[in-house]
């Protein structure tokens, strides 16, 4: 039976052209693949995180951290709202989820939480960074004065403590000042 497409045959060069830009292909395709994963499969960094400044509306947030000495940010003036460490609550009638947001290097960056413990001392939070070789954060905070809503429940709690940012071996450590709840009604 006759193919209605002619065959056609391939002599020895012809082959190794096609063998050599195949190969050409391939080793391009290696050399892409290879520079995206290398970053990720590279030695974690070392050096201690360096925190900046958070912009964020104090009206959206649960807790509100600036370093100790640095002025409270005014809620009337929005150039003043930049902070160390803000955290968001959202919760329902089932449960409730807290997230952490640093800016680390440059970087703002979401810290998911991970544990609360509390002892004599005060209280102890501790967040992590998403992805791979994350940066701890753990909060050492003890309660100042409370402000209580009508009913006597309170609502308000000012902190002062240190946030020590962990990546690898390297420690920060960062004092603070702040409030976490909202204004009593």
């Amino acid at each position: 039976m006759k193919s209605k497409y002619p065959v056609q045959c391939l002599c020895g060069e012809q082959i190794g052209r096609v063998v050599r830009r195949w190969l050409s292909i391939l080793t391009a395709f290696g050399l892409i693949i290879a520079a995206c994963v290398t970053p990720a499969m590279a030695e974690p960094d070392s050096t201690a995180p360096s925190p900046g400044a958070v912009f964020w509306h104090p009206d959206q947030t649960h807790c509100r951290f600036v370093r100790t000495g640095d002025a409270l940010p005014d809620p009337e003036k929005p150039e003043t709202w930049r902070y160390l460490m803000v955290t968001e609550l959202v919760s329902d009638d089932i449960t409730s989820v807290e997230r952490g947001y640093m800016r680390l290097d440059g970087l703002l960056r979401e810290l998911d939480f991970v544990e609360r413990k509390q002892s004599k001392a005060g209280e102890t939070r501790t967040y992590r960074t998403f992805g791979l070789n994350p940066i701890i954060a753990r909060i050492e905070m003890q309660a100042g004065d409370k402000e209580k809503s009508k009913i006597g429940q309170t609502v308000l709690v000012y902190y002062t403590g240190t946030i020590t940012l962990i990546r690898g071996g390297s420690k920060l450590f960062v004092n603070f000042k702040g409030r976490c709840g909202g204004q009593p009604k």
